[in-house]
């Protein structure tokens, strides 16, 4: 396995070396204040949670709000390319319920004998759902609709992060007190680890072609985010007092995050690519009035849902950034200096043709 590292030098050098490479973006506030998108599918729907009241569903300009009939709140988490969206609720008989959100309809989850608290936190195209039941211990599952399935053996602290259309389900898993990230598989455990990390580590997302990401514990205060492609291939990102989060890769291998100050609530989203980190804020063309705070998911078009919180008013509400066909300054000037050089020479052949 092949390991590369991207501290802050490396991080600033790729910024600068792929200023053409990575996309610029637009932004667009898609929910009111107090919104928090949660993640994007291929259609470009976007979903979340508005306040503590209520899901949403952002669908190119059309924004609704959904509740669990009864609940005391809802919140939506993640949704499939065909539109199913998972969340949360909690009910008067408890918080730690689940959902599922199709076609007008709600179905509720409760957790089972034993556990106190169920989550779903992601579903492929084939309605596989993964999540975890959680009480003493944290176990993680998948359920395709026949009803769930463990992961792993009992007493082990386990927990379902993300499922690509393959089936493929990653997560981590919890030993002796440290978090490890995992790939469940058929084995006797029921899992194996992602990469060696001398400390802590989960992962969070994997893509199609089996690139997965997530994070990892650098010291008490800092923590970096890490990419592994189909190959094993690992990218390690980090930066100086900053806790890095990767949250969502996509089908090219583009992921997105966010990344904490360690010594205060301060955050910032980055597109995390297979050269380096790219702070989202400096690829903003409209948005001198923004903070891009985070990131938590790409489609395969590379539109992102996340929060943004306006300068001008420190009021922060779920944002839609979708990839700008401008060209850059850089890029027209290239383009000028191009066509420059085509018209100079076009006038000097001109001029030799006639003399």
């Amino acid at each position: 396995m092949k390991i590369v590292q991207l501290g802050l030098a490396a991080m600033l050098l790729s910024g600068a070396t792929l200023v053409h490479a990575v996309p610029s973006y637009t932004i667009t506030a898609i929910g009111p204040s107090g919104s928090y998108a949660q993640d994007i599918n291929n259609a470009g729907t976007v979903v979340g949670y508005s306040g503590a009241q209520s899901g949403f569903i952002y669908n190119h300009g059309n924004y609704t709000t959904h509740s669990v009939p009864g609940a005391e709140s809802t919140s939506f988490g993640s949704i499939s390319n065909n539109g199913v969206v998972l969340g949360e609720a909690s009910l008067p008989a408890g918080s730690g319920y689940a959902l599922r959100y199709a076609n007008g309809n709600f179905t509720v989850y409760a957790p089972p004998a034993g556990y106190n608290i169920v989550q779903l936190r992601a579903i492929n195209n084939a309605g596989v759902m993964v999540g975890r039941y959680g009480g003493a211990t944290s176990s993680a599952f998948s359920d395709n609709g026949s009803g769930p399935q463990f992961l792993t053996p009992p007493g082990i602290n386990s927990y379902a992060q993300d499922i690509n259309n393959s089936g493929t389900i990653v997560g981590n898993v919890i030993t002796s007190g440290t978090s490890h990230a995992v790939v469940y598989d058929n084995s006797s455990s029921g899992y194996s680890l992602v990469g060696s990390f001398a400390n802590s580590s989960s992962a969070s997302a994997i893509n199609d072609s089996g690139w997965i990401g997530g994070s990892y514990s650098i010291s008490a205060l800092l923590r970096g985010a890490f990419l592994r492609d189909g190959q094993g291939n690992m990218t390690l990102y980090s930066l100086p007092n900053r806790e890095m989060f990767l949250n969502d890769v996509n089908n090219s291998g583009m992921a997105v995050g966010t990344g904490w100050a360690s010594s205060s609530p301060d955050s910032w989203a980055y597109l995390f690519t297979d050269n380096g980190a790219v702070d989202l804020n400096t690829r903003v063309l409209n948005g001198s009035d923004w903070t891009i705070v985070a990131a938590s998911g790409i489609n395969d078009s590379g539109s992102i849902s996340g929060t943004g919180c306006r300068q001008s008013t420190g009021l922060c509400q779920a944002v839609l950034l979708e990839v700008s066909p401008v060209p850059e300054p850089g890029a027209w000037a290239m383009l000028l200096a191009g066509l420059a050089t085509v018209g100079a020479g076009g006038y000097r052949a001109r001029r030799r043709r006639g003399a």
